[in-house]
């Protein structure tokens, strides 16, 4: 099984308290979208120990970046779902490479037909 974390997960794997979620990322080297990268880097409050704690994540993982498919895609689910633009990329990366797309942000997602969802904080087995 392939896996895409969202944004939120990187960022939750910056902390002691969730290092299941850290562990899930090391043991499964997820991809992660060029846009949960530029979310996650990019916030204007981030703190130097969580750049370098994200940074060492991101360097790990595979970036998908953007392609004419998932920008199609992105732009149906914008579209059809009224999804804000990061969430309409992340969707359309993980539908068309056929991945897992393991997020704690199901709201926002589980309006969308064929796409696989895996909660770790709900969905995992301890």
């Amino acid at each position: 099984m392939h896996y895409l974390i969202d944004s939120n997960i990187l960022i939750y794997a910056c902390s002691d308290e969730y290092i299941f979620v850290s562990e899930f990322i090391y043991e499964n080297l997820p991809l992660i979208s060029i846009i949960s990268k530029i979310e996650v880097l990019g916030y204007h409050n981030l703190k130097q120990r969580d750049k370098i704690i994200l940074s060492n994540i991101i360097d790990i993982l595979q970036i998908e970046k953007l392609s004419e498919d998932i920008v199609d895609k992105a732009i149906e689910l914008r579209q059809k779902h009224r999804l804000k633009l990061g969430d309409a990329i992340i969707a359309a990366t993980a539908l068309v490479n056929n991945d897992v797309l393991v997020t704690r942000n199901i709201r926002d997602f589980r309006k969308i037909q064929d796409l696989k969802i895996l909660d770790l904080f709900t969905d995992r087995k301890d």
